[in-house]
């Protein structure tokens, strides 16, 4: 393994954690975030069983609607 592979290898083993952890924080693949990903506030639970995949609070939402 020459320097080039040893680096790549380092960085996809980095990129790998972070994704774990982000499923983690974030309840995994397929389901609602706990936290906003913009204003990384907690969506209420509420929110999270109506809307199964929703990765925005209300106030998010509506500030991405309201500007499309």
């Amino acid at each position: 393994m020459d320097e080039v592979d040893w680096v790549q290898e380092l960085e996809d083993e980095e990129r790998r954690s972070l994704i774990r952890r982000h499923l983690r924080a974030n309840g995994g693949i397929g389901k609602a975030a706990a936290n906003c990903i913009d204003c990384h506030e907690p969506i209420p639970l509420a929110r999270r069983q109506a809307l199964p995949h929703v990765r925005l609070c209300v106030s998010c939402q509506s500030e991405r609607e309201k500007t499309r």
